[in-house]
């Protein structure tokens, strides 16, 4: 169940968080403020617990499917660009420009929170990687991610758009203020 899993933010630092416009979690939700992301990756302490710059929540559940995986005969490895800057969104959206829906328009990706990560390997097993041409039958370490993610408060939410992206994944629940 997405509330019980550990590691929201309390009152507080919640409040204190929404007061600056960054990224909260309160009650396994997600609230992420309407303005640009990208200009600022900090999280309610202004630390994190992870060496790459995700959202500390967000790096919680990733760890947690990580390990599932492992003991599942699986393995995933996550992007090291935890917290994607604006100016690194500007030049990720230009290289993709000429594919519609490859990447967000600076200042609309979730990369600028620090909550998504391109799953940058699927394992077959728990050592050998699946290749580009990834499908479930060739790939079960992927099937195994797509279909278990929900149970750490994760999902992958491209899935089924305009350029499916079957690597990149967010919080399950997300909600705007």
């Amino acid at each position: 169940n997405e509330n019980n899993i550990s590691g929201s933010y309390d009152g507080n630092t919640t409040n204190m968080n929404k007061q600056n416009g960054g990224v909260y979690v309160q009650n396994g939700i997600f609230y992420i403020p309407t303005g640009a992301s990208g200009k600022s990756c900090k999280t309610p302490n202004g630390s994190f617990n992870n060496p790459y710059g995700y959202h500390n929540e967000f790096w919680n559940r990733l760890q947690a499917l990580k390990q599932a995986a492992i003991q599942a005969g699986y393995n995933i490895d996550y992007s090291t660009q935890g917290c994607r800057s604006y100016n690194q969104q500007v030049a990720t959206y230009e290289k993709y420009r000429s594919t519609p829906g490859r990447a967000a328009k600076p200042g609309n990706s979730r990369h600028g929170w620090g909550i998504a990560s391109d799953v940058s390997a699927f394992y077959k097993n728990s050592t050998q990687k699946c290749g580009n041409n990834r499908s479930y039958s060739n790939c079960p370490g992927m099937k195994w991610a797509h279909q278990n993610a929900p149970k750490y408060g994760l999902n992958f939410p491209l899935l089924n758009a305009s350029y499916k992206e079957d690597w990149h994944i967010e919080p399950l629940n997300k909600k705007t203020y």
